[in-house]
């Protein structure tokens, strides 16, 4: 069956995309077509493009207005608009490497339309050296337990390591879209799930690089979206899943995410202490959980609190 595997990239970013590229055009199998949507980069992406016309299918877009700035999510999609109908796709970075033998991996499963496929992902820096290597998971995991490794942080998913099929992104309408993307892919797999499982496949790995470039390693890249996605998820996790999820586990998430993100705020310490749900929202063991620097009410780290203590009295006690 030729060429139903959509290979995508949204791309913007010029400093890997070249091995990206060779990752790709030295797959085993070329039964794919690759799809690129420049986000109105300011570099010359096409030049880079160009070279590999010759060795794999390629289809080109750029187009005319920047959205990965305000809408990410919406960059993606649009990016898959630009498919043709394949069944399956595959979301991929414009600075991650493939393993050579990955296409040909996929195609060698039994493709059930209503199950996510999965790769080992390891994590490589700037240099191509591997930071760390796949973790060991169930060939075919069960929804509750992805959401419960997740929450429990014994993965940590990524886009590039999953293909989908196109009925399921629709029956889905699309990706779950929160702010600059942080946890969309994380929500998104999770809700792609719900009716089977995920399939791991073996003998092929992914690279997802870590650089200061992309957006989940910068300190200061969507900093205030990424608090407030947070809290989001947070959000939808207990309304989606609050039946599969305990408040415990729910709550220490947050928690754990907060102090991962600590290094966003200046002014805010968070103390690492036991807590009750009844306490969290009282305004007074609110303030007290967060060590407060600043006298200033106006700041991010005020402004976080007060949202916090929202989410959570309307999470965890049913109020407003």
């Amino acid at each position: 069956m030729s060429n139903q595997l959509a290979i995508i990239i949204p791309t913007f970013k010029i400093e890997f995309l070249t091995q990206t590229l060779c990752s790709i055009a030295n797959q085993t199998n070329k039964d794919f077509i690759l799809y690129i949507g420049d986000d109105a980069s300011p570099h010359d992406i096409y030049a880079i493009i160009k070279p590999f016309k010759s060795l794999i299918n390629i289809v080109y877009h750029r187009f005319n207005k920047n959205l990965g700035g305000t809408d990410l999510v919406g960059h993606w999609e649009r990016s898959i608009a630009l498919s043709n109908n394949e069944e399956w796709i595959w979301l991929f970075g414009d600075d991650d490497i493939m393993s050579t033998g990955c296409v040909q991996a996929f195609y060698d499963t039994n493709q059930d339309e209503n199950i996510l496929y999965r790769f080992p992902r390891r994590i490589i820096n700037q240099d191509n050296k591997e930071l760390s290597y796949p973790i060991s998971v169930l060939k075919d995991q069960p929804h509750e337990s992805f959401i419960n490794d997740f929450m429990l942080n014994k993965q940590n998913p990524t886009v590039i390591e999953y293909i989908f099929s196109r009925k399921t992104h629709q029956k889905c309408n699309g990706f779950v879209n929160l702010p600059a993307a942080w946890h969309t892919d994380v929500a998104t797999w999770i809700k792609f799930s719900e009716d089977s499982s995920i399939h791991n496949i073996d003998n092929s790995t992914v690279s997802w690089r870590l650089s200061t470039k992309n957006i989940s390693s910068s300190k200061e890249l969507f900093k205030n979206e990424k608090i407030n996605s947070d809290l989001l998820m947070l959000e939808w996790l207990k309304i989606n899943y609050g039946h599969i999820i305990s408040n415990r586990i729910l709550f220490n998430w947050i928690i754990r995410r907060l102090r991962i993100s600590n290094y966003y705020f200046s002014n805010l310490e968070i103390r690492k202490f036991s807590i009750s749900i009844s306490r969290v929202t009282k305004v007074n063991f609110i303030k007290s959980y967060f060590y407060i620097i600043s006298n200033t009410q106006n700041t991010l780290e005020y402004k976080f609190i007060r949202h916090y203590k929202t989410i959570m009295r309307k999470l965890f006690h049913g109020k407003k």
